[in-house]
Protein backbone atom coordinates (compact mmCIF):
# COMPACT_ATOMS: atom_id res chain seq x y z
CA UNK A 1 0.00 0.00 0.00
CA UNK A 2 1.35 3.42 -0.91
CA UNK A 3 2.07 6.01 1.78
CA UNK A 4 -0.82 8.17 0.55
CA UNK A 5 -3.22 5.22 0.59
CA UNK A 6 -2.15 4.51 4.20
CA UNK A 7 -2.83 8.13 5.19
CA UNK A 8 -6.24 8.09 3.46
CA UNK A 9 -7.36 4.75 4.99
CA UNK A 10 -8.63 6.08 8.37
CA UNK A 11 -10.61 8.82 6.59
CA UNK A 12 -12.03 6.28 4.14
CA UNK A 13 -13.04 4.00 7.04
CA UNK A 14 -14.87 6.90 8.70
CA UNK A 15 -16.61 7.89 5.47
CA UNK A 16 -17.69 4.30 4.75
CA UNK A 17 -19.01 3.83 8.28
CA UNK A 18 -21.29 6.88 7.92
CA UNK A 19 -23.25 4.95 5.28
CA UNK A 20 -23.15 1.60 7.07
CA UNK A 21 -20.45 0.34 4.70
CA UNK A 22 -17.15 -1.40 5.28
CA UNK A 23 -13.86 -0.34 3.72
CA UNK A 24 -12.29 -3.09 1.60
CA UNK A 25 -9.26 -1.35 0.09
CA UNK A 26 -7.66 1.97 -0.84
CA UNK A 27 -5.37 2.47 -3.86
CA UNK A 28 -3.47 5.53 -5.00
CA UNK A 29 -2.09 5.06 -8.51
CA UNK A 30 -0.84 7.04 -11.48
CA UNK A 31 -2.31 6.13 -14.84
CA UNK A 32 -0.97 8.14 -17.74
CA UNK A 33 -0.76 11.73 -16.56
CA UNK A 34 -3.51 11.40 -13.93
CA UNK A 35 -3.51 10.27 -10.31
CA UNK A 36 -6.42 8.18 -9.01
CA UNK A 37 -7.49 7.59 -5.44
CA UNK A 38 -9.67 4.48 -5.53
CA UNK A 39 -11.71 3.50 -2.50
CA UNK A 40 -13.48 0.13 -2.50
CA UNK A 41 -16.39 -0.39 -0.12
CA UNK A 42 -19.03 -3.03 0.53
CA UNK A 43 -22.33 -3.29 2.35
CA UNK A 44 -22.94 -6.85 3.47
CA UNK A 45 -26.51 -6.73 4.76
CA UNK A 46 -28.36 -4.95 1.98
CA UNK A 47 -25.81 -4.84 -0.81
CA UNK A 48 -23.99 -1.79 -2.08
CA UNK A 49 -25.92 0.72 -4.17
CA UNK A 50 -24.77 3.63 -6.31
CA UNK A 51 -26.24 6.07 -3.77
CA UNK A 52 -23.96 4.58 -1.07
CA UNK A 53 -20.89 5.16 -3.26
CA UNK A 54 -21.99 8.73 -4.01
CA UNK A 55 -22.57 9.53 -0.32
CA UNK A 56 -19.24 8.03 0.76
CA UNK A 57 -17.50 9.92 -2.05
CA UNK A 58 -18.99 13.27 -0.97
CA UNK A 59 -18.18 12.68 2.70
CA UNK A 60 -14.64 11.49 1.99
CA UNK A 61 -13.96 14.31 -0.46
CA UNK A 62 -14.88 16.83 2.23
CA UNK A 63 -12.61 15.16 4.79
CA UNK A 64 -9.68 15.00 2.39
CA UNK A 65 -10.10 18.63 1.36
CA UNK A 66 -10.04 19.78 4.99
CA UNK A 67 -7.14 17.54 6.03
CA UNK A 68 -5.17 18.07 2.77
CA UNK A 69 -3.98 14.44 2.79
CA UNK A 70 -3.50 13.96 -0.95
CA UNK A 71 -1.13 16.39 -2.69
CA UNK A 72 -1.93 17.88 -6.08
CA UNK A 73 -4.77 17.01 -8.42
CA UNK A 74 -6.32 13.55 -8.31
CA UNK A 75 -9.54 11.77 -9.16
CA UNK A 76 -11.51 10.15 -6.36
CA UNK A 77 -13.37 6.96 -7.27
CA UNK A 78 -15.55 5.11 -4.76
CA UNK A 79 -16.92 1.75 -5.87
CA UNK A 80 -17.61 -1.88 -5.10
CA UNK A 81 -14.56 -4.18 -5.08
CA UNK A 82 -16.30 -6.26 -7.76
CA UNK A 83 -16.48 -10.01 -8.29
CA UNK A 84 -12.72 -10.44 -8.00
CA UNK A 85 -12.50 -8.49 -4.75
CA UNK A 86 -9.15 -8.41 -2.98
CA UNK A 87 -8.67 -10.40 0.20
CA UNK A 88 -6.65 -8.33 2.66
CA UNK A 89 -7.57 -9.12 6.25
CA UNK A 90 -7.40 -12.46 8.07
CA UNK A 91 -11.19 -12.32 8.43
CA UNK A 92 -11.54 -12.12 4.62
CA UNK A 93 -9.81 -15.48 4.21
CA UNK A 94 -12.23 -17.16 6.62
CA UNK A 95 -15.30 -15.32 5.33
CA UNK A 96 -14.73 -16.46 1.76
CA UNK A 97 -13.73 -20.07 2.54
CA UNK A 98 -15.15 -22.38 -0.12
CA UNK A 99 -14.69 -19.78 -2.88
CA UNK A 100 -12.17 -19.92 -5.71
CA UNK A 101 -9.11 -17.67 -5.26
CA UNK A 102 -5.98 -16.52 -7.03
CA UNK A 103 -3.04 -15.91 -4.70
CA UNK A 104 0.36 -14.45 -5.56
CA UNK A 105 3.35 -14.73 -3.25
CA UNK A 106 6.38 -12.49 -2.92
CA UNK A 107 8.72 -15.43 -3.47
CA UNK A 108 8.38 -18.82 -5.13
CA UNK A 109 7.04 -21.72 -3.07
CA UNK A 110 7.66 -25.37 -3.90
CA UNK A 111 4.65 -27.66 -3.55
CA UNK A 112 6.87 -30.71 -3.02
CA UNK A 113 10.39 -31.27 -1.70
CA UNK A 114 12.74 -30.22 -4.51
CA UNK A 115 9.80 -29.33 -6.77
CA UNK A 116 9.54 -26.32 -9.05
CA UNK A 117 8.78 -23.09 -7.21
CA UNK A 118 5.63 -21.16 -8.08
CA UNK A 119 4.40 -17.70 -7.16
CA UNK A 120 0.81 -18.02 -8.48
CA UNK A 121 -1.75 -20.34 -6.93
CA UNK A 122 -5.35 -20.93 -8.01
CA UNK A 123 -7.72 -23.09 -6.05
CA UNK A 124 -10.41 -23.34 -3.39
CA UNK A 125 -9.89 -21.21 -0.31
CA UNK A 126 -10.08 -23.32 2.84
CA UNK A 127 -9.62 -20.46 5.32
CA UNK A 128 -6.98 -19.52 7.87
CA UNK A 129 -5.12 -21.71 10.34
CA UNK A 130 -2.43 -20.41 12.69
CA UNK A 131 -1.57 -17.36 10.56
CA UNK A 132 -1.48 -19.23 7.26
CA UNK A 133 -3.91 -19.21 4.34
CA UNK A 134 -4.98 -22.70 3.30
CA UNK A 135 -5.79 -23.39 -0.36
CA UNK A 136 -6.88 -26.63 -2.01
CA UNK A 137 -5.03 -26.94 -5.32
CA UNK A 138 -5.27 -29.70 -7.92
CA UNK A 139 -2.01 -31.01 -6.49
CA UNK A 140 -3.30 -30.97 -2.91
CA UNK A 141 -3.57 -28.57 0.01
CA UNK A 142 -1.03 -25.80 0.59
CA UNK A 143 -0.60 -23.41 3.52
CA UNK A 144 0.90 -20.01 2.79
CA UNK A 145 1.89 -17.64 5.60
CA UNK A 146 -0.21 -14.49 5.35
CA UNK A 147 2.91 -12.30 5.29
CA UNK A 148 4.22 -14.25 2.24
CA UNK A 149 1.18 -13.22 0.15
CA UNK A 150 1.61 -10.19 -2.09
CA UNK A 151 -1.90 -10.28 -3.55
CA UNK A 152 -5.04 -12.39 -3.13
CA UNK A 153 -8.35 -12.08 -4.97
CA UNK A 154 -11.54 -14.02 -5.39
CA UNK A 155 -11.59 -15.81 -8.75
CA UNK A 156 -14.52 -16.18 -11.10
CA UNK A 157 -15.18 -19.77 -12.09
CA UNK A 158 -17.28 -19.95 -15.25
Amino acid sequence: MSAIAEKVTPFAEEAAATEGCELVDVEYVKEGQSFFLRVFIEKRETGLELADCASVSRYLSGLLDVEDVVPGIYRLEVSSPGLTRPLKKEADFDRFAGKQVVVKTYQGVALTEGGKKKRLFKGELLGMREGSVRILLKEGEISLPLNAISKANLDIDF
